[in-house]
């Protein structure tokens, strides 16, 4: 009997075949990949509509804590150590054994300047977007000090009731309106291209603060005690729109809002979030010189401006 023997034969890929597949492959990683990136800005976004819903929410308790009084820009606790606002909405973002170690020094000391409190990271105060934060958690201009991603605005908490009493407006008597005037913007913990001297976004620095006008007014503490205190002259690029996805080493412009999302967010005072346009008219002409914040002339003075103006009393844009 003859028995006949079949040997198989295996064929490797031949060049093209590998060449093919690799095509596939790239071609599939292509179509991936944005719709990752997209799934992952979607979710930062989130993340950053989130955080500044919780700020609102902190300056509301704040608020309902103190018999209606915002925070202020620079405040001093009962027992006299002086703090940023930042550190006052600690309690009401379950961050009161940070609150605890900032204010335990005796009269005369400085909440930033408590042991381990500068280099303390709270990821309320974090929006992925932020390039000129580090990985960590820390402003990329120095890495020693826990960074946040937003600043209050100076308009609103830094105005004085004139009787040393806190900012001048309570959440429900803001003459512009809650809804039409905002709390707090997205704006870079690092911000190194032009004014760098003021690009350090520190949450515990008593100057975290943002939107100024000139000349400098007086603050007061929103524990209902007398304190005041001169404010620094940002310079005057702030009225000039938001920064869309700038370079934070490069061009980023340290008086102007900032964000890495391709519209900046903000939070208004009745607690609502909203995305604006880097295209929202921006510029105006300042009059006067008193605190509370003065009107800014109509109509040259652009939405941008109008929002950050808790009592200019003037009709949105409608690009608002």
């Amino acid at each position: 009997m003859i028995r006949i023997l079949f040997r198989r034969t295996l064929h490797g890929f031949t060049l093209i075949e590998l060449l093919v597949v690799i095509a596939i492959i790239a071609v599939l990683i292509g179509l991936l990949l944005p719709a990752i990136q997209q799934v992952r800005n979607s979710a930062g976004i989130a993340t950053c509509n989130n955080n500044l819903k919780q700020l609102m929410t902190a300056t509301h308790s704040f608020a309902t804590a103190y018999s209606g009084k915002l925070p202020a820009v620079l405040a001093a606790h009962p027992n006299q150590v002086s703090m940023g606002l930042f550190p006052q909405l600690l309690p009401y973002c379950e961050q009161q054994l940070l609150y605890n170690k900032g204010t335990a020094g005796g009269p005369g000391t400085a909440f930033q300047n408590q042991p381990g409190i500068q280099a303390s990271v709270v990821k309320t105060f974090i929006c992925p977007a932020d390039s000129g934060m580090t990985d960590e958690g820390l402003s990329a201009v120095n890495t020693g000090y826990g960074g946040t991603s937003y600043s209050p605005n100076a308009m609103l908490f830094g105005s004085t009731s004139g009787a040393g009493l806190g900012p001048a407006y309570r959440i429900g008597n803001i003459p512009d309106g809650a809804g039409n005037t905002v709390g707090f913007v997205e704006k870079f913990a690092g911000c190194q291209g032009v004014y760098p001297q003021y690009g350090a976004g520190f949450w515990a620095n008593q100057s975290s603060t943002w939107a100024i006008w000139d000349p400098a007014p007086t603050f007061a503490n929103g524990f209902g005690q007398d304190q005041s205190t001169y404010w620094k002259n940002y310079g005057d690029n702030w009225e000039s729109g938001p920064q869309i996805q700038p370079i934070w080493n490069k061009t980023c412009d340290s008086t102007r809002a900032s964000t890495g999302h391709s519209s900046i967010q903000v939070a208004l005072m009745d607690g609502s979030v909203r995305a604006i346009s880097g295209n929202i008219s921006a510029g105006g002409t300042q009059v006067g010189s008193s605190s509370p914040p003065v009107p800014w002339v109509a109509p040259t003075t652009g939405t941008w401006v109008k929002i950050f103006c808790p009592d200019d009393k003037a009709a949105l844009g409608s690009d608002w």
